[in-house]
């Protein structure tokens, strides 16, 4: 479900906490994701009892909080639209090769489903971002300064300050990232162009992966934001991300078991 359990440390040990944190763990099902380091402001807090099998701590009323995660929704909700247009080029495509006319109406349906894809995918990123940074001691004036910037140089930023190994401008991992990013903005604040400028289009097409093209556009329509609507695109975008998440989170020590 996406859920994070946190134990309170400053009174207890890490391993009692995270004993406490198990027991709830077994009590409320597998899919609640175990993560016992450091403290944040939650939304609920359940009091550990006797039926939890966790003795208090000593003069201590220890509680678990639990955490909605929004990386894993987004995650999931980005392949999920992706297979939807998978599903439709499909289902179309049979019906192409049999010498069907374009539908505009369906292509209509799959460039919704795609953009959606595309937001989810960055909004994963930046969820497991955030959820680097509250788990860190970075502070709000550090956080400051780097608001705003790329999603990149805020990760760089971040482990820079923690001692970690930042992620090399250029690299495999972080330019794929960086591009579903440009693509994503591009869909957020979409410029419209004229059938004979470059532009927008011209420089996606660059950037992204070649053969990606949907089956479904005409072959005289502009790469961004027609042709690129497409399952494969969709794909790799999905799976830019799960490799720069896990990247990111494997130099923090941190994971993610809903990856």
């Amino acid at each position: 479900m996406g859920y994070r359990l946190k134990a309170e440390l400053d009174v207890m040990s890490r391993d009692e906490a995270q004993a406490i944190v198990r027991a709830i763990l077994e009590a409320h099902g597998p899919d609640l994701v175990l993560d016992t380091d450091g403290q944040r402001e939650l939304k609920e807090s359940v009091a550990v009892g006797a039926d939890t099998g966790a003795d208090p701590v000593e003069g201590f009323d220890p509680t678990i909080r639990q955490q909605y995660n929004r990386a894993a929704q987004n995650f999931r909700a980005s392949g999920y639209f992706a297979t939807k247009i998978k599903d439709i080029e499909l289902a179309y495509g049979v019906e192409l090769a049999c010498g069907t006319e374009p539908n505009s109406e369906l292509f209509a349906e799959v460039t919704w489903l795609f953009s959606a894809s595309i937001m989810h995918a960055v909004a994963c990123m930046e969820a497991v971002y955030n959820d680097l940074v509250e788990d860190s001691d970075f502070g709000r004036e550090r956080l400051g300064k780097i608001e705003g910037k790329p999603l990149l140089s805020r990760c760089n930023s971040l482990l820079e300050y923690h001692s970690k190994p930042t992620f090399e401008q250029g690299s495999k991992t972080a330019q794929a990232a960086s591009n579903v990013v440009s693509l994503r903005n591009a869909l957020v604040h979409y410029q419209p162009e004229w059938g004979d400028q470059a532009g927008e289009s011209a420089r996606l097409e660059k950037q992204l992966p070649r053969g990606m093209e949907s089956l479904l556009a005409t072959e005289d329509a502009r790469f961004f934001p027609v042709s690129c609507a497409s399952y494969s695109c969709a794909e790799w975008a999905g799976a830019s991300v799960r490799e720069f998440v896990s990247d990111a989170c494997a130099r923090f020590d941190h994971k993610l078991e809903w990856l």
